[in-house]
């Protein structure tokens, strides 16, 4: 008996410790990609906003080519970028962006989305880019539209991928019960995750860990179709990031409206919507689309990481859009 017990015990330990292996493996596809894995950056930049914030910058790519800034989304960090990295970095200037409190950026003083774009400005201004190619995926998206509202002249473009013009519960799978939520159980829950952030640190990284979360992700960011190593790799970046960061991003998220004005984003704007995206539902892309004048919506397949998921069909329509833009356009000098 004392054998057994032994057994067990070593058991759920092996299976709290490296659980997240099997479990990727019986959620994921064997015909995901390979990812491919990132060299070292030729730069990297720590970024002092006037507001206290921090931005983390790393740089690849020939030095005088267009400048392509990456800025993802609430919860992520420049290591969601391999495949789009390994596509653009021969031909492009690739400057990939860690918002504050994400990836190697410090915690955040201020995570409001005005903030955040004053803070991009902030970053082009230090790092000297000129007539940035701005390519936002989630959150990032909604921090690019805020900035190009008030500063798109010196901006060559914008792609705009699987994010919202305003609160992100009302363009998410299932809005009004989402809405009917949010003031009696989900802001009071995610105030009560920023008072209790250890709490919620520690049962994030056992989640992770045992594969636990692994079920969440693989139900909210992808399809099935995506690689084992894909999988644990978004539910890593995301047990990194620290709980009263996320939390206090989607306060902020649930404040966010630029729809009245997307029409003042007047350089060319790719906007990729999701077919099976349950946070951003691609309908809200469509309106994103449609009220930017210079505006194009592209369907791809797949969830809401479909950057990892199908990126030759990400990466292609960005090309394409990159390809046929006017050439009197300026180029980054």
């Amino acid at each position: 008996m004392g054998n057994i017990k032994k057994v067990l015990i070593l058991s759920a330990g092996l299976a709290l410790m490296f659980g997240r292996y099997p479990v990727s493996w019986f959620l994921s596809s064997r015909r995901g990609r390979r990812t491919p894995l990132r060299r070292p950056p030729v730069e990297r930049h720590f970024i002092n906003c006037p507001d206290g914030n921090v931005f983390y910058a790393e740089i690849d790519g020939p030095e005088h080519a267009q400048p392509i800034v990456f800025l993802h989304g609430l919860g992520a960090s420049i290591e969601q970028w391999p495949f789009q990295i390994a596509y653009f970095k021969d031909q492009y200037r690739v400057v990939l962006v860690d918002l504050p409190g994400h990836g190697r950026a410090p915690k955040p003083v201020d995570l409001s989305i005005d903030r955040l774009a004053s803070g991009l400005a902030e970053v082009i201004g230090h790092l000297g880019l000129k007539n940035p190619v701005l390519y936002g995926h989630s959150m990032g998206s909604m921090v690019i539209m805020s900035y190009c509202i008030r500063n798109d002249h010196d901006v060559k473009a914008v792609v705009l991928q699987h994010g919202s013009f305003t609160d992100p519960l009302k363009t998410c799978q299932y809005p009004m019960v989402m809405q009917l939520a949010k003031l009696p159980l989900i802001v009071p829950f995610l105030h009560f995750v920023k008072r209790n952030s250890l709490v919620f640190r520690v049962n994030g990284w056992l989640c992770y860990l045992s594969g636990l979360s692994l079920f969440l992700y693989r139900y909210l960011f992808f399809t099935g179709e995506q690689s084992a190593y894909q999988l644990r790799l978004v539910s890593k970046i995301l047990a990194r990031t620290a709980p009263e960061v996320l939390a206090e991003g989607l306060l902020q998220c649930f404040k966010f409206n630029v729809r009245k004005d997307l029409p003042k984003i007047a350089i060319p704007a790719l906007v990729l919507g999701a077919g099976h995206d349950r946070v951003i539902r691609s309908w809200a892309n469509r309106i994103i689309a449609s009220n930017i004048p210079a505006g194009r919506f592209k369907q791809v397949g797949a969830g809401h990481q479909s950057l990892l998921e199908v990126p030759d069909q990400v990466n292609g329509a960005i090309g394409d859009f990159l390809n046929h833009l006017s050439p009197t356009l300026p180029l980054s000098k």
